[in-house]
């Protein structure tokens, strides 16, 4: 496996709950075919619900505590010096919970579109590069120092408080909610939790802490983040952004 750290460049995609974070990471991978090597997801890092808090009378599994960061972090830090190989006897729960992500994904996008895209990223990037994409995607990647600076590129995509709970509602169930009522889908647990969290750990990114606003730009900046302007942008015009935006990052990362 490669031992130079600089072949491996961690992609991060984040923003709020159902913005389509993981289509857009596996439909990226369909892009970037060459190089992705790995999909790593932030569902993947989600504490037992037995060791998450209550907060506002609901299990706080969409808050930090809910996350457990050191297993990141560490898998992040032996992704970067193994070659975009996973630790041994790592599993992802999100694959075993969601089968059949990325085939869904496929048929939101003409084929034709996914050609072109591919073939113009292609034409763009150093046909010397030699390196390796890891796509990490979740939904509090960007909050904390210690897994944003593990990151080379971070893309963050945006949906408004109305758009993100009706998608809430209709996404298929995770396996733990028929034990527990389903509360993850209700309206309650999304405006006391879901939201509430966006908020609070995403406001800092946009002017006035206003998260359906203008993006703060230093902010932004200082963080390396790239933050998509548009709300509520369907999945084909994201792809395109989302692929522009890559294969400019990589173009600086292989200089």
């Amino acid at each position: 496996m490669a031992s130079d750290q600089s072949s491996v460049f961690l992609l991060g995609i984040s923003g709020p709950s159902s913005a389509g974070k993981t289509t857009l990471a596996h439909l990226l991978s369909h892009i970037f075919t060459t190089q992705v090597r790995l999909l790593l997801h932030g569902d993947d890092f989600c504490k037992d619900i037995s060791a998450i808090p209550t907060r506002n009378g609901y299990v706080d599994a969409d808050g930090p505590e809910g996350v457990d960061f050191q297993k990141l972090v560490e898998t992040l830090d032996y992704v970067k010096t193994n070659g975009g190989a996973l630790p041994e006897g790592f599993q992802s729960w999100q694959a075993n919970v969601f089968p059949g992500q990325e085939a869904r994904a496929l048929r939101m996008i003409p084929e034709e579109h996914l050609i072109r895209l591919r073939d113009n990223a292609s034409r763009q990037l150093p046909k010397y590069a030699t390196y390796v994409i890891v796509i990490l995607e979740g939904f509090l990647l960007y909050h904390r120092d210690d897994v944003r600076r593990r990151l080379d590129g971070k893309l963050f995509v945006r949906l408004d408080h109305e758009e993100a709970r009706q998608r809430r509602m209709t996404r298929p169930s995770y396996g733990v909610e028929a034990k527990e009522g389903e509360f993850w889908k209700t309206k309650d647990y999304f405006e006391k939790t879901v939201w509430r969290n966006y908020v609070e750990q995403h406001a800092e990114l946009f002017e006035n802490g206003n998260v359906e606003g203008i993006t703060n730009g230093a902010t932004c900046r200082a963080r390396q983040i790239v933050v998509q302007e548009t709300m509520n942008v369907e999945v084909e015009q994201t792809l395109t952004w989302a692929v522009d935006e890559v294969t400019s990052l990589l173009r600086t990362h292989t200089k």
